[in-house]
């Protein structure tokens, strides 16, 4: 039999599943891996919240009983939940986005070698974020979810330290270490610090010893039970096993589709699950790309979709999985657009330095240069490239005509459709300033290479083009 891996996942209570939601995706910044039910109590929703792949120990999830009161935080309960972040620099991000936010929040403290920053969600719910930045085993364990709102630096990587507050340490102590084959590493006044198997902050529990609080009463606001890995189900095979040789009272093998799980109470009011990290979450029924997406449901219950449907409160996550960007990478977008527009600015008025040489304003010039590029075109074909309405650009072809720098005509096939030419002055003067101003706008670009050059051009069509689709549609 093998030592647990570390946590697996934790499961709490919420009195609102939707604000749950957009507190877990806006401001936290992890993803909704499932939308699923309780399948112990169809009723309840079950969400679980994660990295981008739902890696084990990156689990968060909850239930949304119906008619529960609101915790009694107190003694013998899982009284926090530890998130990791890789660098204490995290920490400071967090603190600037719970206050944007109104998450009430301590201040970052040393916690048995880990910076740690307590915070509390709607509901009341206790949680710490801990820094992985003296913790190289699990700094790099998890992945930032892609197109969440955090950016990926500071980013929430998956559980760490959960937290208990015990009567009774002793019989605590004896269940860690004599049990789950918890080593314990560390006391300090009232807590005591345990680790499983290699240790490390996603593989930690932290008991604090409390006879003065008053007793807790689970509820909105609290933790239901925490969940401690193991690799596959012939190692759960072996811990159920092993607890029937010690007669410890346990639920026996449960297949909860997406991991497999064994239950156990050794201490009154807090439950251990035992969970597989196999199969995991990106099933039959959701890709990596429609995670969350939907009501998604273990086969079993799957012919029973619609009736479950009617059973709960509808509850929208067809958004789960849309972008949700970053103030810096909004703040990025708006100065990428400030430049673009400075620069067409300064760009179009170094052309009109040149331009009003000819005698020409820019919307002449422009419809003149179509017409030496192209050659004899609809007048709806000018308007289409130099981008002004096609009674705008009768006048400008009436100051071109009378100048006789341009002709008009009627099509031979289609009389409707006027077409315009230059005429032979018009050539002439085209074919003398043409050149010179090609010139006189290639000084500008020699501040680029041949290949940034071929740069510009590609990103800019790139965004013009997606521009151009998102107006179509």
């Amino acid at each position: 039999m093998k030592q647990l891996l570390g946590i697996h996942h934790v499961t709490a209570i919420t009195s609102d599943i939707k604000k749950n939601y957009e507190f877990f995706t806006e401001v936290l910044g992890m993803r909704l891996i499932k939308k699923s039910i309780n399948q112990d109590d169809i009723q309840t929703y079950h969400t679980f919240y994660g990295d981008d792949r739902g890696t084990p120990g990156s689990g968060l999830t909850f239930f949304d009983f119906k008619g529960i009161s609101q915790v009694v935080h107190g003694r013998d309960e899982i009284s926090r939940i530890g998130l990791r972040v890789p660098t204490d620099e995290a920490l400071e991000y967090f603190i600037k986005r719970f206050d944007k936010y109104g998450v009430k929040h301590g201040e970052v403290f040393d916690l048995f070698n880990s910076k740690t920053l307590y915070f509390n969600d709607f509901d009341g719910q206790q949680y710490a974020l801990i820094s992985d930045e003296k913790d190289l085993l699990w700094q790099s364990y998890g992945i930032p979810w892609k197109n969440g709102p955090v950016p990926n630096e500071y980013a929430i990587r998956g559980l760490g330290t959960i937290f208990l507050v015990v009567s009774d340490y002793a019989l605590m102590d004896a269940i860690l270490t004599n049990v789950m084959q918890f080593k314990s590493i560390e006391k300090k006044g009232a807590l005591g610090l345990y680790e499983m198997n290699n240790g490390g902050n996603g593989a930690r529990v932290i008991v604090e010893e409390n006879k003065v609080y008053p007793q807790a009463y689970q509820g909105y606001g609290g933790v239901h039970h925490v969940a401690f890995r193991l690799e596959n189900k012939e190692e759960l095979f072996k811990w159920e096993d092993f607890f029937r040789s010690k007669r410890i009272a346990n639920s026996g093998y449960v297949d909860r589709f997406y991991f497999e799980s064994v239950y156990v109470r050794m201490y009154r009011n807090i439950l251990f699950e035992l969970a597989t990290d196999e199969p995991g979450f990106i099933d039959d029924q959701e890709s990596y790309e429609k995670l969350g997406t939907d009501l998604a449901l273990p086969p079993k219950f799957r012919e029973h979709k619609k009736q479950i449907e009617n059973l709960i409160k509808p509850f929208d996550t067809s958004d789960s999985n849309r972008i949700r960007q970053t103030i810096s990478n909004m703040q990025n977008y708006l100065k990428t657009m400030t430049i673009l527009f400075r620069t067409q600015q300064s760009v179009l008025a170094y052309a009109m330095e040149d331009i009003k040489t000819y005698d020409l304003n820019f919307t002449e010039f422009s419809a003149l240069e179509v017409l030496y590029k192209k050659g004899t075109i609809p007048v709806q074909s000018i308007c289409d490239v130099v981008l002004i309405a096609n009674s705008s650009m009768t006048y400008v072809l009436d100051k071109l005509e009378k100048r006789g720098l341009i002709k008009r005509y009627k099509g031979k096939t289609d009389k409707r459709i006027i077409l315009v030419k230059l005429t032979d002055e018009g050539q002439k003067i085209t074919d003398e300033i043409m050149p010179k101003h090609y010139a006189f706008m290639g000084n500008l670009f020699e501040v680029l290479d041949v290949k940034e050059n071929e740069v510009l051009q590609t990103l800019l069509k790139k965004v013009g083009y997606y521009a151009e689709e998102k107006v179509g549609n």
